[in-house]
C-alpha cells in the first residue's frame, strides 16, 4: 500500500486565486464527483502523493502501484500495469496544463514540487497543485497578480505549455527506467502525445474545427526536437447525422493485455479504415 501525508484543504473564498475559476472549468474526474485539478492541499478523503517523492529514483512508490494495478486489474503484464499507472498519471497533467491553456490563455506550474495526486488501486485519480503560479499574456486581467509569469506572446506561452509537459513527464519516465519498467521512452511519449489530441478535442467540444485543432497541436507533437513529437494526429469522422473528430493515436495502452479485454475502438494496431468505420458506427449510436 502506498503511503502519504494528507494535508487540511483551506481555500480562501473571499479572496480567490486567478487559477481557482479557471481550475473550476475543466469537467470532473471520472467516477469522483470531484474537479480533475485544483489548487489547495490535498483533500481528507483518499490517498495523496507529492509527484517530487513518487520520482524520487530511490522511491518504490510506482513499483507498490504497479502491483495494486495488477491485483485490481488483473494486469498480469507488467508493461501493461506501466501502460495503467502511467496513462492515468499522463491524461491527468496534460488535463492540467492544456485545460487552462484553452480556457483562459493560463498555464499552470506543473512542477513535481509543485504536484500532489490522488491514488485509487495504483493509478491517479485527480491532481492538486500546491502553489498557484502560472504563465500569461500581457493582457490577462490577473497579470498583475504575484504569481505571474507573463510571457512574450502566443507561441511563447505555447513553448511554455510544452515545456512544463516535457519536465513533469520527463522526470517520470527517467524514474521508471530506473526502476526497470518494461516499457520504452518512445512509448511512453506517445501516449502522452496522443492525450494532448484526445483533450484538446474534449476542451474545444463544439468549438473544435480542424484550424484550430492544428494551431494547438502543432506546436506541441510536431515541434522539432520534442519528445513529443512523433505520429500522433487526428482525423474528422463523417456519419450519418453528425461529424467529429478523434485521434489518431500513435501510442497504445495495452489494455488488451488484460484477460477479457478487446483493442479499443481507436487502437493503432487497427488498421485507421477499421478504426474510421468504428467510429463512425459510434456516432450513428448518438442522438
Amino acid at each position: 500500500m502506498i503511503d502519504a501525508l494528507t494535508l487540511d484543504n483551506t481555500p480562501n473564498p473571499t479572496n480567490p486565486h486567478p487559477l481557482v475559476a479557471t481550475l473550476a472549468l475543466l469537467p470532473e474526474s471520472y467516477g469522483t464527483g470531484e474537479p480533475s485539478v485544483r489548487l489547495g492541499a490535498p483533500g481528507d478523503g483518499g490517498l495523496w502523493i507529492s509527484a517530487q517523492g513518487l520520482i524520487g529514483r530511490q522511491s518504490g512508490l510506482i513499483d507498490d502501484a504497479m502491483a495494486e494495478i495488477a491485483a485490481t486489474y488483473n494486469a498480469v503484464t507488467r508493461d501493461a500495469q506501466a501502460s495503467y499507472f502511467f496513462g492515468a498519471h499522463a491524461w491527468h497533467l496534460v488535463t492540467a496544463a492544456l485545460g487552462p491553456y484553452l480556457l483562459a490563455n493560463r498555464v499552470p506550474d506543473l512542477s513535481p514540487a509543485n504536484v500532489w495526486v490522488a491514488m485509487t488501486s495504483g493509478r491517479a485519480t485527480r491532481l492538486v497543485l500546491r502553489h498557484g503560479r502560472f504563465a500569461c499574456l500581457p493582457d490577462d486581467p490577473a497579470a498583475a497578480h504575484p504569481d505571474a509569469a507573463v510571457v512574450a506572446d502566443p507561441d511563447a506561452l505555447l513553448a511554455r505549455l510544452r515545456a512544463e509537459i516535457e519536465a513533469h513527464l520527463g522526470a517520470l519516465i527517467g524514474v521508471m527506467r530506473v526502476r526497470r519498467v518494461p516499457l520504452g521512452p518512445r512509448a511512453l511519449w506517445a501516449i502522452v502525445s496522443d492525450y494532448v489530441l484526445e483533450v484538446a478535442i474534449g476542451l474545444l467540444g463544439q468549438d473544435v474545427t480542424e484550424e484550430r485543432l492544428a494551431a494547438v497541436a502543432a506546436p506541441l507533437v510536431r515541434a522539432p526536437g520534442s519528445p513529443l513529437n512523433g505520429h500522433s494526429w487526428f482525423f474528422q469522422v463523417h456519419a450519418d447525422r453528425q461529424s467529429a473528430f478523434f485521434t489518431d493515436r500513435n501510442g497504445c495502452c495495452l489494455n488488451h493485455k488484460i484477460p477479457g479485454i478487446d483493442r479499443c475502438s481507436s487502437c493503432p494496431l487497427r488498421p485507421l479504415p477499421e478504426r474510421v468505420s468504428l467510429m463512425r458506427d459510434y456516432l450513428n449510436t448518438l442522438e
